[in-house]
């Protein structure tokens, strides 16, 4: 097997998932020496909760939207903050199947963090943000659903479940503006296997989280399907 892969990693090298440059294939992750020293990692000062810029003058705890709000999820993560070659990386992801490999190789990423936030908690299972069947015809696949069996492997989870699913194509998050996206979601999702969720420890992934409504709508679902709780994990979150 070693074999193999060396053999197909001579024809063929490994390239950063970021900036696209040939890396050595004996790395451990597809991330380049200078790439991993410019990434803009979520390490700043951010909401417990929701995970979004905290103002600490407010509170210690939680942002202002959550303080007023709580929503349906316990926590939220992220890797990243959504720009430069991050936001270059996750836009490249969605452009056809022929980029699952980048999908791969940031729930790699992401599992990293996830073992660092997360570590000392049970889930009972890992699901996914659902696209419609539109959006599959269209994209070859789920980028959300590919980052969770990635994270699943190397966190050595059993193979994420389809928990949630979307009935009907909305407008794009991305197209909205940041009011109008709370709204948008609502009613978008239905639960999928409902009884696999019930009194159920949950973690719910997807790529980008920007308001968190996306995230929360799922949450609610879950809810109300009967998981106990439900935490989030995203590769990168968006600066408001």
């Amino acid at each position: 097997m070693k074999l193999t892969r060396f053999l197909s990693n001579l024809l063929s090298p490994p390239h950063c998932v970021f900036c696209g440059e040939p890396i050595d294939f004996r790395m451990p992750e597809n991330v380049c020496a200078a790439c991993e020293r410019q990434l803009p990692y979520n390490n700043a000062k951010r909401c417990e909760i929701c995970g979004c810029g905290l103002d600490i003058a407010y509170g210690k705890l939680c942002c202002r939207s959550c303080k007023n709000e709580r929503p349906y999820f316990l926590k939220s993560i992220s890797r990243y903050i959504y720009k430069d070659k991050v936001a270059d990386s996750i836009r490249h992801m969605k452009f056809g199947s022929e980029q699952i490999w980048i999908a791969k190789t940031l729930g790699l990423l992401l599992a990293q963090t996830l073992r660092e936030e997360y570590g000392d908690i049970e889930f009972h299972a890992v699901t996914y943000v659902p696209i419609s069947k539109a959006r599959i015809r269209e994209r070859g696949f789920n980028q959300s659903q590919v980052l969770a069996q990635a994270i699943c492997k190397q966190l050595g989870y059993k193979k994420p479940v389809a928990l949630l699913e979307k009935p009907k194509d909305i407008p794009r998050q991305s197209s909205l503006k940041l009011r109008e996206r709370k709204t948008n979601v609502i009613g978008a999702f239905s639960p999928a296997n409902a009884h696999l969720a019930v009194d159920k420890t949950i973690l719910l992934i997807d790529d980008v989280q920007t308001t968190g409504a996306t995230l929360n709508e799922c949450a609610k679902v879950l809810r109300k399907a009967g998981a106990a709780a439900v935490y989030c994990a995203v590769v990168a979150s968006v600066q408001i």
